[in-house]
């Protein structure tokens, strides 16, 4: 207890002083937030709207794939295939083992590329030191097909669900994206406008 303001050895009236000054900025950051509701604290906090859309993600997951369907979530937010009661079909859970390992990454590109999920959740775009986004979107293009948009607001992040095409041929067009992401219609995440 010596460590106490105050006592001996401790911090002394000017390390208590020092102390409160120190606590200040996270006392006020947290009497901001438990002034929120839970889904505004996560976007506080966070800043993923996978978090606040999970459960709807999972629900089409669950309603678009059989149980023994696999999928693939690029490239953060494993929660999904807990929720939606799926597995990987690739060995990447995390950002940084994609990001960091050229072996990991490639055997997601081949599970993409033969088509193993039959759903792909683009949550976050590849590490870029791996892939443009544009390439990534054009492997999805060869084999997956625009399905469905998850997205809080205009304003806010979307994630993108991508079916897997019965057909084989890559030259089928109209299928969701073109290599730059923007969708058939040019409209991007839901703004009328096309991808900057």
């Amino acid at each position: 207890m010596d460590c106490l303001p105050g006592t001996p050895g401790g911090f002394g009236s000017h390390g208590g002083i020092a102390l409160a000054l120190a606590l200040v900025p996270f006392v006020q950051r947290d009497l901001r937030l438990m002034q929120l509701d839970p889904d505004s604290i996560s976007w506080q906090l966070y800043y993923r709207p996978g978090y606040l859309l999970s459960d709807e993600i999972a629900r089409y997951v669950k309603r678009t794939t059989g149980p023994d369907e696999t999928i693939y979530v690029a490239f953060a937010q494993a929660e999904f295939y807990y929720l939606s009661e799926r597995r990987n079909a690739a060995p990447q859970f995390y950002y940084l083992a994609a990001e960091h390992s050229s072996e990991v990454f490639g055997r997601v590109i081949e599970a993409l590329e033969e088509r193993r999920p039959s759903v792909v959740l683009l949550v976050q775009d590849p590490p870029p030191k791996q892939m443009s986004r544009v390439d990534f979107l054009a492997i999805l293009d060869r084999g997956y097909t625009w399905d469905a948009d998850f997205s809080l607001d205009p304003a806010r992040p979307m994630i993108r669900a991508y079916r897997r095409r019965p057909d084989r041929p890559a030259e089928v067009a109209g299928h969701g994206s073109d290599a730059s992401g923007r969708d058939p219609t040019g409209d991007y995440a839901g703004t009328g406008k096309p991808r900057p």
